[in-house]
């Protein structure tokens, strides 16, 4: 911080600097004082996009979607081939659940910037959440492909077939995803209990015994996590493991 303020002495408009210092307040998960550091820098210097953007990310890491807009929206109109402005005000838009606006900012996104997974990866959970889920495919394997590595993206690729419809083919569909998802991020939190749900709902003594193990580690990774308690329980009956059902139901 000293150096960054001692570059401000020497140079007092400079936005990387300022940018800088906020971003340091952040990385030490000092939001309040980066909010209002990196408010009084956008209210001294309101034309520049650098320091809005770095406002805008704040707002959207603090859940603050609607002060995120209002930081972003100027940039886009002055600045419209700034891929990562379009992004983070995508993401804004999201948040504050304008899916059709958030969709429209990343498609722009893939115009400027074809090779980012994260812009058709945000389209693709963005189209499911609107339950187009035809058209979430197409965006979602194209972040996989950019990004194989990720395994958010097979988990709402996975989520796009089964909530389609719950027959054999779209749960065989889902279910090669959402072990994909778990083979590469054993502890991805949406794909357990997507995969976990899809199993039990499938009732058969099989799915059933197969979601246990499911719920297990959801539960380890969050104890109150109610929900999973009470259809590891129900899922304990159901195959006749009394002792077992008793124990998950007397922790809700």
């Amino acid at each position: 911080k000293q150096a960054y303020e001692k570059a401000l002495q020497i140079d007092a408009g400079n936005a990387r600097v300022m940018r800088g210092i906020g971003q340091l307040y952040i990385a030490q998960e000092k939001f309040d004082e980066a909010q209002k550091y990196l408010e009084g820098c956008v209210l001294k210097y309101p034309q520049n996009t650098k320091l809005r953007m770095a406002l805008g990310n704040l707002y959207i890491v603090q859940n603050k979607p609607v002060k995120a807009i209002e930081a972003l929206e100027p940039v886009v109109k002055v600045e419209p081939k700034n891929s990562e402005a379009h992004g983070l005000l995508g993401e804004a838009y999201a948040r504050n659940l304008h899916l059709e606006a958030a969709i429209k900012e990343d498609t722009e996104v893939t115009k400027l910037s074809p090779s980012d997974p994260q812009a058709y990866g945000r389209i693709g959970l963005n189209n499911v959440n609107l339950t187009r889920y035809a058209q979430a495919r197409e965006p979602l394997m194209k972040a996989i492909q950019l990004d194989p590595m990720d395994a958010h993206y097979y988990w709402a690729l996975g989520d796009s077939w089964l909530l389609e419809n719950p027959d054999d083919f779209h749960f065989d569909k889902a279910a090669q995803l959402y072990r994909q998802a778990l083979n590469l991020n054993p502890n991805n939190e949406k794909a357990l209990y997507s995969f976990a749900m899809g199993l039990s709902r499938r009732g058969t003594p099989a799915y059933l015994k197969e979601s246990l193990p499911y719920f297990e580690r959801l539960i380890k990774l969050n104890p109150n996590d109610m929900n999973a308690r009470f259809k590891i329980a129900e899922a304990h009956r159901l195959l006749g493991n009394k002792a077992e059902a008793k124990k998950y139901q007397a922790e809700f």
